[in-house]
């Protein structure tokens, strides 16, 4: 379950005109509106000739500043969904991501020359950054005659797709990333279940060395990252 505002014409949150969204593990996602009420139901459709068997979604998060809502599922992908005059229309498609994508997190600034992040950590203890501009939408427009655009992960890493860059961070954690979060001073938390490296905060710039706090004897863990409050 995420909260979605709709922006402002100077691109700031009006929290009183948002929207909840709910996603369910087989990609049902229902909008709710400020009193809880259901106004629509959507699918996280795969593309035509794609087998939707088994393509539990794992996580979901919304990109309003350019009306997308991506979810990550099981088979390795990231989908982009254009929301623009309530549409919801699958329009860019990322695939062959070396392990399963766990949890999203979404940054941008109400500075539209600066870049967009979306941050994701998966199954491997990895932490990955797509960095694009949000500019006219970015690489979400719709272009004539082609409804989704396909892409490998890879590709992307490689810098063949010049509307998005990756920073990596590869095996910051030794099992499945459970959360991650990116915040304005240009760091990221991530965590994990494990005693080691439980939780990474981590400059994205890596100027300054990665702060790793270890647990031992973890269990489970549980960390609310927007109660998290580290001055650094």
């Amino acid at each position: 379950m995420t909260y979605c505002p709709t922006l402002d014409m100077d691109r700031k949150f009006n929290y009183q005109n948002g929207r909840y969204l709910t996603c369910s593990k087989d990609g049902f996602i229902n909008y709710w509106n400020l009193d809880m009420v259901n106004e629509k139901t959507c699918i996280a459709k795969l593309p035509p000739g794609k087998i939707a068997a088994n393509a539990r979604v794992l996580d979901m998060v919304c990109m309003p500043d350019v009306s997308v809502v991506c979810v990550c599922s099981i088979l390795r992908d990231l989908r982009f969904y254009d929301t623009a005059a309530r549409k919801f229309e699958l329009r860019v498609m990322v695939t062959d991501i070396t392990w399963p994508i766990t949890c999203l997190n979404y940054s941008f600034s109400q500075n539209i020359e600066e870049d967009s992040k979306l941050i994701m950590g998966d199954t491997a203890g990895s932490v990955f950054i797509m960095v694009f501009n949000s500019k006219e939408r970015g690489p979400f427009t719709q272009k004539p005659g082609i409804d989704v655009t396909t892409m490998k992960f890879e590709s992307i890493v490689k810098g063949e797709h010049k509307q998005f860059s990756v920073l990596q961070f590869v095996n910051v954690h030794s099992d499945s990333v459970c959360q991650v979060q990116l915040n304005a001073t240009n760091t990221f938390f991530s965590c994990a279940t494990t005693p080691h490296a439980s939780l990474l905060l981590c400059d994205v710039t890596r100027v300054r060395k990665p702060y790793v706090f270890n647990v031992p004897g973890l269990g489970i863990l549980v960390l609310p990252m927007t109660k998290i409050f580290i001055y650094w």
